[in-house]
């Protein structure tokens, strides 16, 4: 059993603009943090966390990022530890700022744009212990470090300080199963 999810925390806008922007409502209810929980929480640092079912959520989409991050910034992670292919990516305006991925290969990672000053120490110590045991995919760690050294959150290392997400179910409307256009 793995984690299978994606998630975005933005930071310079309103908890309930972020859920309106992204089609989302709260149910009233909450539950602990855990890997098939979907929800919604405040962070400290001024970020607000939205998790969401599955590895590459349709709402990790450039265009739903794009509209989010307009006069704030954000972090948006896609993680599916069964083939342990992981992403991080940054926006700030309205526009990427940078992006870092994990594919299936054990040392594959691919980078684009400019990523924080803390990249260059997490790549180096985890290609480092990829070194000395190369039975463990480390490169599937860099992008998740990353992202938690920005919004201070990352999947399997929530803690007890995690508070309950509040729940939410989509406002989206649904296309039918059989049309594919």
């Amino acid at each position: 059993m793995g984690y299978s999810q994606s998630w975005i925390a933005v930071k310079g806008k309103a908890p309930d603009a972020v859920l309106q922007m992204l089609a989302l409502t709260r149910t009233g209810e909450s539950a602990d943090y855990g890997g098939a929980t979907e929800g919604c929480a405040r962070l400290s640092g001024g970020w607000f966390l939205v998790v969401l079912k599955g590895c590459d959520h349709e709402l990790l989409e450039p265009r739903h990022l794009a509209a989010l991050s307009a006069g704030a910034e954000l972090v948006a992670v896609s993680i599916e530890e069964h083939v342990m292919v992981s992403a991080s990516e940054a926006w700030r305006d309205g526009a990427q700022a940078w992006r870092v991925a994990h594919g299936e290969d054990l040392a594959s990672l691919e980078v684009s744009g400019a990523p924080p000053a803390a990249f260059a120490q997490i790549r180096a110590r985890n290609e480092k212990l990829a070194q000395e045991d190369d039975e463990v995919d480390y490169y599937f760690e860099i992008p998740l470090e990353l992202a938690q050294s920005v919004a201070g959150f990352k999947h399997d290392d929530a803690g007890e300080d995690m508070p309950p997400l509040d729940q939410f179910v989509s406002t989206r409307p649904k296309k039918p199963f059989w049309k594919i256009w």
